[in-house]
């Protein structure tokens, strides 16, 4: 049963077969936030061989966007997020945030500023709130200001209050993944990476993440990079996206294009659009 914050969600934004992004079309010039110039990645395989899993990427990603990588297993999506917050480093080319190469920003910095929410939740064993408040902590966070926090963080991600206390190894799969998306916006990130955030979901779980996806956008300004298998997912959440395969950018546009471009999607997709989650 859905609580009473995250009903109201569900039902503003969840109209079935239309697009979150169909009923106005902010036309005004956005600020490049994310810029990548001919960036590469190079790996040593398992006999310490160089292998290109990235070429030459260039594709923008401006302030306000929910910006969709889709493609098949193994085009290098996840590794394309990686390098945004420096899991991994590039080999070439270069990555702007803000105008600015990624290497010239501090780590920490960086990754206060660049939030990363993984495919499956990687909760730490414990309760609820030491999940939501652990970066914090490690910043400095008065005690006496930690209920307050981590019960805003809960609204953020609309979990009820009297979860605050409880066991992780006690949440389903949609509980758990909103902790973990409240656990990164605790530092209070202008970007957000999402690897497949619902891929582990069944499809009423899933549809409240997008829906969570949304209202960080729209209501807290919260530019999102996602990586999505899920064609049903972006058509309703997505305002720009991009094609990879086998390591190049094919296509990047905005949502309407992509989905315009039936041709390279039912090519690229393995000749049918995936549907999970639906």
């Amino acid at each position: 049963m859905f609580n009473d914050f995250s009903y109201r969600i569900f039902r503003l934004f969840s109209e079935d077969k239309i697009s979150l992004y169909s009923s106005t079309k902010d036309r005004r010039p956005k600020m490049e936030l994310l810029s990548f110039k001919n960036a590469c990645m190079d790996k040593k395989d398992e006999q310490g061989n160089s292998v290109q899993i990235l070429e030459n990427i260039t594709v923008t990603i401006n302030q306000g966007d929910i910006f969709a990588v889709a493609g098949p297993s193994g085009a290098g999506k996840s590794s394309m997020l990686r390098l945004v917050n420096r899991l991994d480093d590039s080999s070439c080319g270069e990555i702007l945030l803000e105008g600015r190469s990624l290497y010239s920003w501090d780590i920490g910095e960086l990754r206060d500023k660049v939030g990363f929410v993984f495919q499956e939740s990687s909760l730490f064993p414990g309760t609820v709130i030491d999940n939501l408040l652990y970066g914090l902590r490690l910043r400095g966070l008065k005690r006496v200001e930690e209920e307050t926090r981590a019960l805003e963080l809960l609204k953020m991600v609309g979990l009820p209050e009297d979860m605050l206390h409880k066991s992780v190894e006690n949440l389903s799969g949609g509980q758990k993944q909103r902790v973990n998306l409240g656990r990164t916006l605790a530092l209070a990130p202008e970007i957000i990476l999402m690897d497949e955030p619902t891929s582990a979901l069944d499809p009423a779980a899933a549809r409240l993440i997008e829906n969570l996806i949304v209202q960080l956008n729209r209501l807290h300004g919260k530019t999102i990079l996602l990586v999505s298998h899920n064609l049903n997912q972006i058509e309703r959440i997505a305002s720009r996206c991009a094609i990879l395969e086998a390591g190049k950018i094919v296509f990047s546009g905005t949502r309407e294009e992509f989905f315009a471009n039936r041709e390279l999607l039912d090519r690229v997709m393995n000749g049918k659009g995936e549907t999970e989650n639906a």
